[in-house]
């Protein structure tokens, strides 16, 4: 069907590109009033349907954009990128290929096909796809980083060095050699490589001076004037960085802290009746601690400071609500409602424990329990706690006995558990259960 090219529908398009998602919404519906087969227009309203939230109808609008015209490459695009950002990754990978056959110079679906690929670790089909969309554009940033990422996977830490070098010079703006710059540190640091760290960093500050994760970041590295706890920005960044990708990096870090997490609860909570508790998954990120949690409670309520994230965590449907705030505000506001607090592989990015845990005794009725992992510091540490390299938090095990016993609660298990993959090796830490006295 041949596109109808309006004033209406120019002017629609015109109001969705500005962020008037209201106002195009109303625009793309009265002209399908009029035009219902207009492919162009179902195509956009369900892009603009899925960025409000409205997935299934984001979909929904989609497949009717290809009923309409079988042959509508950027519609098929749409609809594979929908079905991968809500988890249903065969009909992704089926509109993917299906956009490549209708355009073979597409190079957004030979990213994603390569992203699909790489998540299940099919590394020669996934890298030759990286490198099939670089041919096609040789400046694609996201797939210059993407294989970057396959080579560290794979530890071709040189390679993915020269990638990175490369999306340096290919970056036009400052924010996007920040980017860049981000991951050529982190390459310095694999490679052991401290001063050339140093002084990305400092090449970083002076581009964006007193920028949070630069500034973070240096002190890890450099360890002078270490945080109690990092600026809120640096860890918002963070996770709205790499968001869409988080659940796939940890797979590949061999990420084990929810299924202790679980293991832990199961033994606790064994005989509690379903859908009786209040938990709050602190630090939810994408929601990976809910589905066990979920059958538990009465009420699920994830925190987070990552919008990225809690979007994420959204389309998994486990919690009742999901917040973005700072943990330890949000549990000082809420005294006596909580049955469980839940936080995974999250007070690594807390130096610093005692408001955290205050907070945490404060928010727990009587008898209410803190399960929780950290990393585990082995080393001399006058505060009780290390910032790595990497710049997360160690802690040692005296540090958090007289933390845990110093905010009231009593600590029920420390238990010795490997956490995740750094390098290749397995990064050490605990598994804590720590309860509210119950009231006398």
């Amino acid at each position: 069907m041949e596109s109808i090219e309006t004033d209406a529908v120019t002017a629609a398009v015109a109001m969705h590109r500005q962020g008037q998602l209201e106002e195009a919404g109303k625009a793309y519906q009265n002209i399908l009033e009029s035009e219902p087969d207009n492919a162009d227009v179902l195509n956009y309203f369900g892009m603009l349907e899925f960025q409000r939230g409205n997935s299934d109808r984001g979909i929904e609008l989609a497949e009717r954009c290809l009923s309409v015209d079988s042959a509508h490459a950027s519609a098929c695009n749409n609809l594979a990128n929908m079905y991968l950002t809500v988890f249903r990754v065969e009909e992704a990978e089926y509109y993917y290929r299906k956009s490549i056959e209708m355009d073979a110079q597409a190079v957004q679906p030979l990213h994603n096909l390569a992203i699909i690929e790489k998540s299940r670790k099919n590394h020669e089909a996934s890298e030759a796809l990286f490198l099939r969309a670089l041919r096609l554009d040789p400046e694609y940033i996201v797939s210059m980083s993407a294989l970057a990422d396959l080579y560290i996977s794979l530890g071709l830490l040189e390679p993915a060095v020269e990638l990175m070098k490369a999306r340096l010079e290919a970056e036009k703006s400052a924010e996007g050699q920040k980017g860049a710059l981000l991951s050529l540190a982190r390459l310095s640091l694999m490679l052991d490589r401290k001063d050339e760290a140093v002084e990305i960093y400092n090449r970083w500050l002076h581009l964006f001076p007193d920028d949070p994760t630069a500034t973070h970041m240096l002190a890890a590295v450099s360890g002078n004037e270490i945080p109690e706890k990092p600026d809120g920005r640096y860890i918002r960044n963070l996770f709205d960085g790499f968001a869409s990708s988080f659940d796939s990096v940890l797979e590949n870090l061999d990420y084990q802290a929810p299924q202790h997490i679980r293991s832990i609860i199961e033994t606790l909570y064994e005989k509690a009746p379903p859908a009786t508790l209040c938990i709050v998954d602190a630090g939810c990120g994408t929601g990976l601690c809910g589905n066990f949690l979920k059958p538990l409670a009465s009420r699920l309520i994830g925190v987070d400071l990552s919008p990225g994230m809690l979007s994420r965590a959204g389309f998994r449907n486990f919690h009742d609500e999901l917040i973005e705030q700072d943990l330890t505000d949000f549990l000082r506001e809420r005294p006596g409602t909580t049955d469980l607090i839940v936080c995974a592989d999250t007070l690594c990015y807390f130096g610093a424990l005692a408001d955290f845990l205050e907070a945490s005794h404060s928010s727990l009725v009587s008898g209410g329990r803190l399960v929780c992992t950290v990393e585990r510091h082995d080393g001399k540490s006058s505060s009780g706690y290390h910032l790595e390299p990497h710049g997360r938090y160690s802690h040692t095990l005296e540090y958090l006995q007289e933390s845990i016993k110093g905010s009231g609660l009593d600590l029920e298990a420390a238990l010795e558990r490997g956490l995740r993959l750094e390098r290749g090796q397995m990064v050490e830490g605990y598994l804590l259960v720590a309860r509210k006295p119950p009231a006398s």
